[in-house]
């Protein structure tokens, strides 16, 4: 199977982690800048017209999704991946898992039971719907149980939206000032983190800001530590606490509806909480004082990741996926490409990716405006001219 990578990135390429990540892996890719929308979805066209794929991945990749009408019509399947619970990833389903036939994706492949579910119960007969996990790998070694100090994580993003990093960071410094003997500390990046910088130090809180690890020197921090914290408003499948269950960190999470239920089963394989305040420090209480919780916990976290979560299960899953849909592939070997693109309807939900050149009629009407504009500000200042002139 001949993998190729077709990458749209914004700023610097060689800065980004997964043009890091497939150079380290030897994958070949051609990249794009961000633009217009036509721009992107010609150059996604133009860039595979030579040498069609079998299967295009979407992914959750704008440009490509918007594409997907133009490989479909040269018999090219084309398939979406559903991340996450949220704005966005609702209105990739609403465009192009129910929209407009032309525009339909091939298969969609969700990461939580939850979202499968969701794009099930709109009963589109031709879709492939496939629940796939991002997966983890499994390491040899596990996270010891406690001794002296009990240690919590949270490994994610640092922002307000969807992470809910502020009220995260509270609940954390409210656990380490109210419970002897445990620690946190919070590994990651993102537009909030001088926000979550300022708090602390406002607070005065030993809660430790460690900033971003690479893959390895996040894997021997999650073995030394007992607790990963989650306490999103929402989610997919989170990939931290996949990494960490399988490292025998026993996962505490906010209740929500999507991923974490798969994971997360409450007294079994981890413990879930119904706020971010009492509720969360008496659970992390239990996890200091209950004889044997944390090690129960912990050796179930980690069965539940080995036996439904890991990246050969998750492989395995994908190869199969691949494999029928190159089967039922009938490319025509030449794709089309119009002088003039038609694109489905733009979703604000996409405006970061989805930037489209005015139409004719826009166009027109943006330079009418502008011509008044002119025209009254010429009248303005004719009509001071003549009155100055009359005094």
């Amino acid at each position: 199977m001949h993998i190729r990578v077709r990458l749209f990135h914004w700023g610097s390429l060689e800065s980004g982690i997964v043009y890091q990540g497939l150079q380290r892996d030897g994958i070949p890719l051609t990249s794009h800048v961000f633009a217009g929308s036509e721009s992107n979805v010609r150059w996604l066209l133009k860039s595979v017209a030579d040498d069609p794929p079998a299967v295009l991945i979407a992914d959750n990749v704008v440009p490509a999704l918007l594409a997907g009408r133009y490989l479909q019509k040269g018999g090219i399947p084309t398939i979406g991946i559903l991340r996450s619970d949220d704005a966005f990833y609702h209105a990739v389903i609403e465009r192009f898992v129910s929209g407009t036939p032309e525009d339909r994706l091939t298969a969609v492949v969700c990461v939580s039971e939850f979202l499968t579910e969701v794009v099930q119960s709109k009963s589109i007969d031709a879709l492939e719907v496939v629940h796939i996990p991002s997966g983890t790998p499994i390491p040899d070694r596990t996270a010891a149980a406690p001794t002296d100090i009990l240690k919590l994580i949270y490994v994610g993003r640092l922002v307000q939206e969807q992470k809910r990093i502020i009220e995260t960071t509270h609940a954390l410094h409210r656990v380490v000032s109210e419970l002897p003997n445990t620690s946190a500390t919070l590994f990651g990046d993102g537009p909030d983190h001088d926000d979550v910088k300022k708090l602390l130090a406002s607070m005065s809180s030993p809660v430790e800001l460690a900033g971003r690890l690479d893959s390895d020197g996040l894997h021997e921090r999650l073995l030394q530590s007992h607790v990963i914290v989650l306490l999103s408003d929402y989610e997919g499948t989170p990939t931290a606490v996949m990494e960490a269950m399988a490292c025998g960190v026993v996962p505490v999470c906010l209740r929500i509806r999507s991923g974490i239920p798969e994971l997360v089963t409450h007294n079994e394989t981890g413990l879930l909480v119904d706020d971010r305040g009492d509720g969360f420090v008496n659970t992390i209480r239990r996890l200091q004082t209950e004889a044997g919780l944390w090690q129960r916990l912990s050796a179930n976290a980690r069965k539940r990741v080995e036996e439904g979560f890991s990246f050969e299960r998750s492989a395995g899953k994908w190869e199969c996926l691949l494999r029928k849909l190159s089967a039922r592939s009938h490319r025509t070997g030449r794709i089309t490409i119009p002088s003039r693109l038609k694109l489905a309807t733009p979703h604000p939900a996409f405006a970061q990716e989805d930037k489209r050149a005015a139409g004719v009629l826009e166009e027109s009407l943006g330079r009418l405006r502008r011509a008044i504009s002119r025209a009254r500000m010429f009248g303005g200042r004719l009509k001071r001219n003549l009155f100055n002139r009359t005094r």
